[in-house]
């Protein structure tokens, strides 16, 4: 789930802010190297909170 979210989030904000250029493989690849990390503990922490709450609003 992850991977996917940020490869495609990240793709998406660097064409965005930079263009599609000589350098937009280059850039896409160094900003899915620093998300991910980031993007896998956040799910791995929040989503049993998350999917507490979610139970609890639905009751």
């Amino acid at each position: 789930m992850s991977i996917y979210m940020v490869t495609i989030m990240t793709g998406l904000i660097t064409w965005i802010n930079t263009g599609m250029d000589e350098g937009f493989y280059s850039r896409w690849w160094r900003s899915i190297y620093i998300a991910w990390p980031i993007a896998f503990l956040l799910i791995r922490v929040g989503a049993p909170r998350l999917q507490l709450i979610a139970e609890k609003l639905v009751k």
